[in-house]
């Protein structure tokens, strides 16, 4: 074990640089799937029931369904772009 390997990150965001982050990942989700990060002051989920349950939540889509190109750009330049060269969807990835 090398010095590098014996730290543990302190949270998500030291974890993506550790050389080592899998023993950390897999302490998050036996103890913290889902969990308020005060310090970071943002959520993290990290087991693979949290991650789909937000995912697929309605609260969480892009737009509304309905709305291959948002309306807010839809009548200006930047309709465009959204229409030719993003992929905007939450479903079906059939092109627009």
């Amino acid at each position: 074990m090398t010095l590098e390997t014996a730290i543990i990150p302190r949270n998500p965001i030291e974890a993506v640089t550790h050389v080592n982050p899998y023993p950390y990942y897999a302490d998050l989700v036996r103890r913290k799937p889902l969990y308020y990060d005060k310090t970071l002051k943002f959520w993290v989920a990290s087991s693979a029931d949290a991650v789909t349950a937000i995912l697929t939540h309605d609260m969480c889509r892009l737009r509304p369904a309905a709305e291959p190109v948002p309306k807010v750009p839809l009548y200006s330049p930047a309709a465009d772009i959204f229409r030719h060269m993003m992929r905007v969807t939450d479903g079906d990835l059939t092109v627009l």
